[in-house]
């Protein structure tokens, strides 16, 4: 019914998975683990420049209170 496997080919995993495409999912899952990274380290650098800039304002315009600042 199925012939001998043969290294680096895939057998019986449907009709149109060929290597490439194994490898092109696998690159994207790679990548998409990378950007989730990337993303929440920049979140992260974010939310603490926002901190560090309302405590320069507030610093600075020592009159206007919480609500004031964060619009």
């Amino acid at each position: 019914m199925f012939e001998k496997e043969r290294h680096c080919q895939v057998c019986c995993y449907g009709r149109n998975v060929t290597l490439i495409v194994l490898k092109k999912n696998q690159e994207i899952v790679v990548l998409h683990k990378w950007y989730v990274i990337e993303v929440n380290f920049i979140a992260k650098k974010i939310k603490g420049l926002e901190a560090m800039m309302k405590f320069m304002f507030k610093q600075q315009n020592s009159y206007l209170n919480e609500e004031d600042i964060e619009h």
